[in-house]
């Protein structure tokens, strides 16, 4: 798109109408992958399009239109990120005097199962296991794995799936005689 054309779309209603359609969806995908949340994403999107059309002429453009489009949708979809983590923290604030008051039951509920969640990952075979903890511990995606480990993407979606077959199979019997365990310790005190 020549500077005349990306003048003429910011001055031009119709013109601009189009430059939406045509990037629309383009610009609510590079917004999910940040938000993980289609809603958020396509709200992100529509504020940006508005921002840019309120302020079009102000602009400056240093690159193509669309260039400027999609980083200004990074950067909102950016702030959005960091706006929800400071409402979890201030939530968890809010909730950190009822997370104190676990009581002891709760508490052995829950270590007994974050070590049978540990213990089941660490009985996967070794490159599983990697596979997983990258994924889960680190926060890879299944790219950075791939990279990481020198295997194929779809190497690492297998691991993932089988590590999920096999943490099921696992669990399930440790979450039953947890749930054994507590209603026999619930009749005794009945």
């Amino acid at each position: 798109m020549r500077d005349t054309d990306q003048n003429n779309t910011l001055k031009d209603l119709k013109a601009f109408k189009l430059f939406f359609e045509t990037n629309y969806q383009l610009a609510s995908l590079i917004a999910y992958r940040y938000t993980k949340d289609i809603s958020s994403a396509e709200d992100i999107t529509q504020d940006v399009f508005a921002s840019i059309w309120k302020r079009r002429k102000e602009i400056a453009l240093k690159s193509s239109l669309k260039s400027y489009l999609l980083a200004a949708v990074k950067k909102a979809a950016a702030k959005y990120i960091e706006r929800k983590k400071e409402n979890v923290i201030s939530i968890e604030d809010k909730n950190m005097k009822d997370a104190l008051e676990i009581t002891e039951e709760e508490n052995y509920s829950n270590e007994a199962l974050a070590v049978a969640i540990s213990n089941a990952i660490e009985k996967l075979p070794p490159q599983r296991r990697r596979v997983f903890k990258l994924a889960y511990y680190e926060q890879f995606s299944y790219k950075e794995i791939a990279n990481e480990l020198e295997v194929s993407v779809n190497t690492v979606k297998t691991h993932i799936v089988q590590s999920y077959k096999s943490l099921k199979v696992e669990l399930s019997k440790k979450i039953l005689n947890l749930i054994y365990f507590f209603k026999r310790k619930r009749r005794k005190i009945i």
